[in-house]
């Protein structure tokens, strides 16, 4: 009983001839007695894993990582409460996405009305042009998709976030060699767009072993060989190359060639005719 509750007793002669001291605070008391709030409830419902997501961002530490880091990144999944897992690729070489998927159910139609696809393909297209040229692959293929995005292409959008969450510490270094090389490799995915069958060009650029350059984008025609394509591919490239000597010409650096590698042997040929 509380202390009030036998000073009511005592005033009504409940008591007999005991006496009420005054009691001394008890924490314990007080903590015992206290009351369990509830939790409030979720706005948001999921019905499976990575419907939605936690991120948290954390840092600058005093005291950096063994791998040189100072921010913490958390993720966490609303459904299952699990961390998020680090993934090797942004993109599985088994997803082929497309805009002719099926039609969407109106459960999926409303849950993508509330997903800014837009704007998180955007942020990704800022990381990619700025330090993570290794996305570029990925990136090109769900921007394709800004127009009618599915709920499979917004997983696909997820497991790019996957990559960067095991892959933060990754970015690129640059150092001083006087070896001034420009050496620029080529390459293309072959009707890696399933609607109009069109190829992926894909180039990349290196100053004294350095990046420099880099691009992966959709070729405007559809192409009848892998021959065809390789040479296209090989072109885009060479132009490239042909800019970037210029530049570094102006910027009084001696640049008489630019070597660029292709590994089709055929436009190999067909270039060198």
């Amino acid at each position: 009983m509380s202390e009030k509750g036998m000073m009511i007793l005592q005033k009504q002669q409940l008591l007999g001839n005991q006496k009420l001291d005054e009691h001394k605070f008890c924490e314990h008391c007080v903590f015992s007695k206290q009351h369990k709030i509830k939790f409030p409830k979720s706005i948001h419902t999921t019905k499976g894993t990575l419907d939605y997501i936690h991120a948290d961002y954390w840092g600058p530490a005093r005291v950096p990582s063994l791998g040189g880091g100072r921010y913490f990144l958390s993720i966490t999944d609303d459904y299952s409460r699990m961390s998020w897992i680090y993934i090797s690729t942004p993109l599985s070489e088994r997803e082929k996405l497309s805009a002719t998927i099926n039609v969407q159910a109106q459960a999926d139609q409303d849950y993508m009305s509330k997903v800014p696809y837009s704007s998180v393909v955007g942020n990704l297209m800022y990381v990619m042009v700025c330090t993570r040229p290794d996305l570029a692959y990925a990136v090109s293929m769900v921007s394709r998709l800004l127009n009618q995005p599915h709920k499979e292409h917004w997983k696909a959008v997820k497991r790019i976030f996957k990559y960067l969450k095991g892959t933060a510490d990754v970015g690129l270094v640059y150092g001083s060699n006087l070896d001034f090389c420009l050496t620029g490799y080529s390459d293309v995915d072959f009707a890696v767009n399933l609607v109009k069958r069109m190829s992926l060009t894909r180039y990349a650029y290196t100053l004294s072993g350095y990046l420099v350059s880099w691009k992966a984008t959709l070729q405007h025609f559809v192409a009848l060989s892998t021959t065809e394509v390789e040479y296209m591919a090989l072109t885009e490239a060479a132009k490239e190359g042909i800019w970037l000597r210029g530049l570094i010409n102006d910027l009084g650096i001696n640049q008489e060639y630019a070597n660029i590698y292709c590994d089709s042997l055929s436009a190999t040929y067909l270039a060198k005719d």
